[in-house]
């Protein structure tokens, strides 16, 4: 199973034997197939090799979810088309990605005057505990 990173792009490289057909005739289009839209990417031939460079399919694909989709290798020529010698099942993946969270000004200020409520909280407790006077406090 191929597997692909959903943000990155994917080279694939492929030998190929075919007999009684002029190679230079040849097209192939490698097919993803999301079950609602198969997206094609046309491949290059030379020496018996198949080549195509496939960019991120997040940015080509809306909604792309990560899981198995189908694959296949689509080979057409003399206004024929001919069968697949590529077809299964592969693997997209999501990639980690870490992204920068901005604090509004305002809201970093509230943050800096609760923390410090809390801790004036506790000072005081830790002072009443040591004196032995019982308190009640509703934060």
């Amino acid at each position: 199973m191929l597997i692909f990173n959903a943000d990155k792009n994917k080279k694939i490289q492929m030998a190929i034997e075919s007999t009684g057909i002029d190679q230079d005739k040849l097209r192939f289009t490698f097919i993803v197939d999301t079950g609602k839209v198969q997206y094609g990417f046309p491949c290059m031939f030379n020496e018996g090799r198949v080549e195509v460079d496939i960019p991120p399919l997040a940015e080509i694909i809306n909604d792309l979810e990560p899981g198995t989709y189908t694959a296949r290798l689509d080979v057409t020529g003399d206004d024929k088309y001919y069968l697949n010698p590529f077809n299964e099942s592969i693997e997209i993946k999501q990639s980690p990605s870490i992204k920068k969270v901005t604090i509004d000004e305002d809201l970093s200020e509230n943050i800096k005057i609760a923390i410090s409520s809390l801790i004036e909280v506790k000072e005081v407790k830790d002072v009443l505990e040591k004196t032995g006077i019982d308190a009640i406090f509703d934060k």
